[in-house]
């Protein structure tokens, strides 16, 4: 038996740490746009206090804040991973910011944190996230673009 839990992340958001990959595998394409591979991170380079995150290149302009709209974007059904490749009784929690289009549709994806080392593992089982349809955020009534963190409980018995 497979659970996958949801739950969404309020703090403020966070430019991603994983590095920029120049040429990602061809599975770590979304839409056409790049997806960070989840690989391990180098020593995080120092910045002083006053110099604000840089944003990754990567990363779409236009998407409102869940902070910014009426209703944020939901599921309309399962989320589009494969929780059986987990080995029998383990869990994985992952950390993820969407870029939710008008449509429903994720555009973007990026995997702030994994609780376990095998990125090769954890990029098999959320491969197929992009696929997940979604209600897209509401403001004013209106389908809008937006951006949401959460975090992905994922087990298998």
């Amino acid at each position: 038996m497979s659970l996958v839990y949801a739950r969404l992340i309020t703090d403020t958001p966070v430019t991603p740490h994983l590095p920029a990959v120049p040429t990602p595998p061809p599975a770590a394409t979304l839409q056409g746009v790049p997806h960070p591979s989840p690989a391990p991170v180098s020593a995080p380079t120092k910045t002083t206090p006053s110099s604000p995150p840089l944003p990754t290149s990567t990363t779409p302009s236009g998407y409102l804040p869940i902070e910014d709209v009426d209703q944020p974007a939901t599921p309309l059904g399962d989320w589009d991973i494969d929780p059986d490749l987990l080995p029998r009784n383990t869990s994985l929690q992952v950390k993820l910011q969407l870029w939710i289009s008008a449509q429903g549709t994720i555009d973007q994806w990026d995997l702030l944190e994994a609780s376990l080392t095998d990125a090769g593992l954890v990029d098999k089982i959320l491969s197929n996230l992009q696929h997940t349809r979604l209600q897209p955020a509401l403001l004013n009534h209106v389908a809008v673009p937006s951006v949401r963190r959460l975090e992905l409980s994922i087990s298998r018995e």
